[in-house]
């Protein structure tokens, strides 16, 4: 398919003074985002994946809120931090709660609320945990989805931890899941909590069965189940993961990759894993955003938004045509948003009530130029049932 403009779709960008590395919309107020930015001093490597492997340097960040009002982002509050901000994440238990992992193995926990000196909305420092060493670099996090009181986290060392935050103290209970080789870059759940995936820098892909029955009440001394690893789909380091499927049986997952590739697998017990299909979406896939899931009759589409790092960002559209046999993948790029010169880290998809046929508005970013984009998902892409239509949206 040959790329084209994309006519009709608004963009409107802005530069941050630090590098923007994650960027999550408020699950509540819609119209409100966060983005994290992490800048390393005197470093003159711009490979951030040799950052994490060498001498421990000074890093710094920033939480910053905007609203985004018409297609323009407005910033109504700067959070200097101390450390570099690698992810952050609204929790699904109580949605006013962000927490946010930094480069000095701490989280920080804010509240969106009300100001109380004016009509708008701020972040609000709550708590911080200390659960790692301060030169260990929390790479990912993830909120149980059903235990309030844990966060899944993927460290610098290669591990996988679970952390216990009900009493937010200075010593939270911590229980390593996994440890990976390299750089743990990215771990997801299963949507029922029973298990957990992670991915790293060695191109193993491993999912751990958790040991409680009941995700609600973890005992997190106790010893993690089975874990499954994969080490031969992937060319390169697992970057980002999206269950679509969970049993004792099977896991049928989403996952991108350093080697340019976005991938549905399903892995088994005492199995090699089966991969279903495939696309090199020409640069290396960071992380995945659901926009949408759908059903059509005994098939399954979902629409998602890939940080492709060098090559920008993608909308991109994975469809099963029988979801009970897992028969019948294919895995199509319906959109290309290209204005960022440099690494697509940070990116997402403004929140709607219910499903929406209409126009979905992204904010993605680049790191070294310190851009942000604003611009909008093709609604004729994302909810098109016949060839997929590969669109390019440029920025000059």
């Amino acid at each position: 398919m040959s790329a084209r403009d994309t006519d009709g779709l608004a963009v409107t960008s802005l530069n941050l003074s630090l590098p923007p590395s994650c960027i999550a919309f408020s699950p509540i107020h819609h119209d409100h985002l966060i983005i994290g930015t992490y800048f390393l001093e005197q470093s003159s490597d711009d490979n951030t994946q040799k950052e994490v492997q060498a001498e421990p340097q000074t890093r710094k960040g920033s939480l910053i809120l905007f609203r985004l009002v018409n297609g323009t982002l407005n910033e109504l509050q700067t959070i200097p931090t101390p450390s570099g901000i690698l992810d952050a994440a609204f929790s699904p238990h109580d949605p006013s709660i962000l927490c946010a992992a930094t480069s000095t193995g701490s989280l920080l926990f804010y509240r969106l609320a009300p100001s109380s000196t004016n009509s708008s909305l701020t972040l609000i420092p709550q708590h911080t945990l200390q659960p790692f060493p301060t030169s260990i670099l929390i790479l990912d996090l993830e909120h149980h989805p059903t235990n309030p009181s844990v966060i899944g986290t993927t460290l610098s060392t290669g591990a996988t931890v679970l952390i216990t935050t009900s009493a937010f103290s200075s010593a939270p209970e911590v229980t390593e899941i996994h440890s990976h080789a390299l750089e743990a870059w990215t771990l997801a759940f299963s949507p029922c909590g029973n298990y957990i995936y992670s991915g790293a820098d060695d191109a193993s892909l491993s999912l751990t069965q958790l040991s409680s029955p009941t995700p609600s009440s973890f005992d997190l001394e106790a010893a993690p189940g089975t874990t499954l690893t994969d080490r031969r789909t992937h060319g390169a380091g697992v970057t980002a993961i999206l269950p679509l499927r969970s049993s004792a049986e099977a896991h049928t997952l989403l996952t991108g990759s350093y080697d340019d590739h976005i991938r549905v697998l399903t892995m088994r017990p005492g199995r090699r894993a089966e991969v279903h299909a495939e696309l090199d979406l020409g640069g290396g896939v960071w992380r995945l955003h659901l926009i949408l899931c759908s059903t059509h009759g005994s098939g399954r589409t979902w629409t998602l938004l890939a940080s492709c790092m060098y090559a920008g960002a993608r909308v991109v559209r994975v469809h099963c045509e029988d979801w009970e046999s897992l028969n019948g993948w294919t895995i199509e790029v319906l959109q290309k948003f290209e204005a960022h010169k440099s690494m697509n880290y940070g990116s997402d998809v403004q929140p709607v009530e219910g499903e929406t046929k209409g126009k979905r508005t992204a904010v993605t970013s680049s790191f070294y130029d310190k851009l942000v984009c604003v611009w909008e998902v093709d609604a004729s892409c994302m909810h098109k049932s016949g060839p997929g239509v590969d669109r390019t949206v440029d920025h000059g």
